[in-house]
């Protein structure tokens, strides 16, 4: 599945912080399972060597973990090459001790990343309102240049050779290089399937996403030792991780280069606009949870619980991965938001060029006729609704 890695240069995302948090999360897992077979089986040396290794391997990445006063009180030499209950209890010590603190350090960087994440987010929020003003307009006067194409068509029928002509700029409007050949594009546009599916998708996020704030608040309220009760939001996170590819498979981009006309067809014209396409799909809700999320987890100050590191372990193991899947199921919402006021240009650069193909068609026909002064202030309004745009 694609990453958040493949998010466009020109957003700025903490690449690096997320690497780490990749890293301490499957420590934090792997530290998890060492811990239960070394409680079953016996400890070895290559177990606690194994646990200095996870700790220098997080030092390389620039992140320190807490000391373990059980590995410092015991050295490695003094356990049994192959696994045996002989100093077990202090091992196992050993390794909860570092599990706790790369907890410790994976909250933090958590927290550390999420605010980050807040500052990528308002930079790609800014320019909604941009696209949401630009797109209001250009629906407007899509609108309004097919009222003008009706009068239009009122005064003249148009000729064979015209509605040929407009077949063919429709045909190459829906292959202009501007409209990427995805389901994005083919919502945008018109389909009305796809736009159904885009707002599915759109409200099952909002739902699922508040999820992601009572785990935080759950596992706040478990490593501040207010609770030892937590439910695991399983729920939540499947189903934002099937949400996230949703998000990829309506950003893929098709192989045939026809995939518009195909799907959409040059009828698309001719529709009525669907409300959808008039306004931008809003996702600013999830900036408002990462901040939450964010203040939730720098409240989080020790583990009071040290004991309930399996359930710490369980609630912390999916988030950062739930958290990575808003970011690209934002990405995704705010690109059908730039297709929306991309198709709408599109579309209302038909009803220009249509308008103009027929007023040529009208003014061979009836140069010298009594429809001729009609058909001139019928353009002259038009004039004025295009040089609207132009201010």
């Amino acid at each position: 599945m694609t990453t958040t890695d493949d998010v466009e240069e020109a957003v700025t995302y903490p690449h690096e912080e997320q690497a780490l948090i990749r890293h301490l999360t499957g420590s934090m897992e792997w530290l998890q399972e060492l811990k239960a077979s070394v409680e079953h089986y016996g400890v070895s040396r290559n177990d606690l060597q194994a646990v200095v290794d996870i700790r220098d391997g997080v030092a390389g990445r620039g992140e320190t973990l807490e000391p373990s006063t059980a590995m410092e009180s015991f050295p490695i030499q003094g356990y049994t090459e192959e696994r045996s209950s002989l100093n077990q209890a202090i091992g196992v010590e050993s390794i909860s001790q570092t599990l706790v603190s790369t907890i410790k350090a994976l909250i933090r960087k958590l927290s550390e990343y999420i605010t980050k994440m807040i500052r990528w987010f308002r930079q790609k929020i800014q320019g909604e309102k941009t696209i949401g003003d630009k797109l209001k307009r250009h629906s407007e006067l899509v609108e309004q240049m097919r009222v003008k194409n009706a009068q239009l068509e009122k005064q003249h029928k148009p000729s064979q050779e015209c509605i040929e002509r407009d077949k063919k700029l429709a045909g190459e409007l829906l292959m202009n290089d501007g409209l990427q050949r995805n389901m994005l594009y083919a919502a945008a546009l018109g389909h009305r399937d796809l736009a159904g599916r885009i707002d599915r998708f759109s409200d099952t996020v909002m739902d699922q996403a508040a999820g992601l704030k009572v785990l935080v608040e759950d596992l706040e309220r478990l490593l501040s030792g207010k609770t030892d009760e937590v439910e695991i939001h399983d729920n939540a996170m499947t189903v934002l991780g099937m949400q996230a590819q949703e998000s990829e498979v309506l950003r893929a981009p098709m192989p045939s280069n026809s995939y518009l006309i195909q799907e959409v067809g040059v009828g698309v014209f001719d529709q009525t606009l669907i409300e959808s396409q008039k306004t931008i799909t809003p996702y600013d809700y999830l900036m408002k949870l990462y901040e939450d999320l964010g203040d939730q987890l720098k409240r989080i100050r020790k583990i009071e619980n040290d004991d309930d590191v399996d359930k710490i372990t369980s609630l912390l193991k999916d988030l950062p991965k739930s958290i990575d899947h808003l970011a690209w199921i934002a990405h995704t919402l705010r690109e059908y938001n730039k297709a929306k006021l991309q198709s709408m240009k599109i579309l209302h650069g038909y009803e220009r060029e249509h308008f103009r193909h027929l007023y040529e068609d009208a003014y061979k026909q009836h140069l010298l006729s009594s429809k001729q002064n009609v058909i001139e202030r019928i353009r002259k309004e038009v004039e004025s609704l295009i040089s609207k745009l132009m201010r």
